[in-house]
């Protein structure tokens, strides 16, 4: 059976855009040429030995109440593993073989702290007031950004939350989650923003939109879209200036901005991020061709936060590694580590045990 997949000499590409391959960075085309490609046909069973590590290049794989998508790695998972109906094609690294194993420890370790940083909001019930603009935080940030405008100000909670980067997952913490964590998916951005702005006294509310996929799926490694719905809900944040609502959408960075516009130059008419009295910023009502001034704002997105995604945390942090790259925000893993495990360090001996201990706790299938 043929499988609706790149030629393998792709593979090296997903590999270097896996959760694993991220972490490895530098080091990812090495690490990739240690390791077996192997492709599994839809049902086909995965046989891992005692040790062995799994990075999910194409397609999906299922386990005992859980599942993996393509750039998840896994290890020593109890239970059966099975390809998905599309199949699988996976790469395979033996216990103990080839060189390289402290940069790969190294790699699973820093994936891991991301991945449990991450997993912090899936844990929590939806936030009952996800708008705390009444937050000591809040009011603290937002009186430093407060200008000698009502225009001004506006335009300042603006540039500072579309400046924070664009991640996604996380949808429904409190807005001063959102501003502790330091990024967030349009709604976290979203709610931050509207926090902050009612702070400063101003009217603010919510504007829900379609996006096409082919527009977001360009933040995203390729290998997810198959796994994609056509249309998302997207929900950026407006203001009243001067009697007027305004959206201005801070979800995407400049950077993400970026990945658009290279993924299709026609976008790059939507791609200067900035609003004013007058001026909304709704790139994505252009993009589908809707009044940008035409606009139904909503006091809350309740309804959005309740909702059940059928991703987990570490589908999103595969789902990421493109956003992560561009941001350097995976850097914050790497170096909060670097005194227990990274090369470099003045006394290899004196953390081994610790090296040791981090790697018993990573197996067990716990693993992105």
């Amino acid at each position: 059976m043929m499988m609706p997949w790149p030629d393998p000499s792709a593979t090296r590409v997903d590999f270097v855009e896996s959760v694993l391959g991220l972490y490895l960075g530098p080091r990812g085309p090495d690490v990739f040429e240690q390791g077996q490609l192997l492709t599994l046909l839809p049902g086909g069973l995965l046989t891992q030995s005692a040790g062995a590590l799994t990075v999910l290049l194409r397609g999906q794989l299922n386990g005992p109440g859980r599942w993996w998508g393509p750039g998840n790695h896994l290890m020593d998972v109890p239970g059966p593993v099975s390809a998905g109906e599309q199949g699988a094609r996976v790469w395979t690294l033996s216990a103990g073989s080839g060189a390289g194993a402290s940069q790969i420890l190294d790699a699973l370790m820093a994936a891991e702290a991301a991945e449990q940083a991450a997993s912090a909001s899936f844990l929590l019930p939806p936030a009952e007031n996800p708008c705390d603009h009444e937050h000591p935080l809040i009011r603290r940030v937002a009186d430093r950004l407060q200008g000698d405008s009502a225009e001004a100000s506006a335009q300042a909670v603006f540039a500072f939350v579309q400046r924070m980067p664009y991640r996604f997952g996380g949808w429904h913490e409190r807005a001063s989650d959102t501003l502790l964590r330091g990024s967030g998916v349009c709604t976290a951005k979203a709610h931050l923003q509207v926090a902050l702005w009612r702070a400063l006294g101003f009217q603010a509310g919510f504007v829900e939109i379609e996006l096409p996929m082919r527009v977001l799926s360009l933040l995203m490694p390729a290998r997810w879209v198959p796994l994609m719905r056509a249309r998302v809900r997207h929900y950026c944040a407006a203001v009243q200036l001067q009697g007027q609502w305004l959206v201005a959408d801070a979800s995407f960075t400049d950077e993400a901005i970026a990945m658009f516009v290279e993924g299709d130059p026609s976008l790059g008419k939507h791609g200067h991020a900035s609003f004013g009295a007058g001026q909304p910023y709704h790139p994505v009502a252009g993009i589908v061709g809707s009044d940008p001034f035409d606009v139904q704002v909503l006091p809350d997105l309740s309804a959005a936060l309740h909702k059940r995604s059928r991703f987990q945390a570490h589908h999103f942090e595969a789902l990421n590694t493109r956003l992560d790259k561009v941001h350097g925000l995976h850097h914050l893993w790497t170096q909060r580590l670097a005194p227990l495990s990274w090369p470099g360090r003045p006394d290899p001996d004196r953390h081994q045990v610790h090296r040791d201990d981090a790697w018993s706790g990573l197996h067990g299938g716990s693993l992105t």
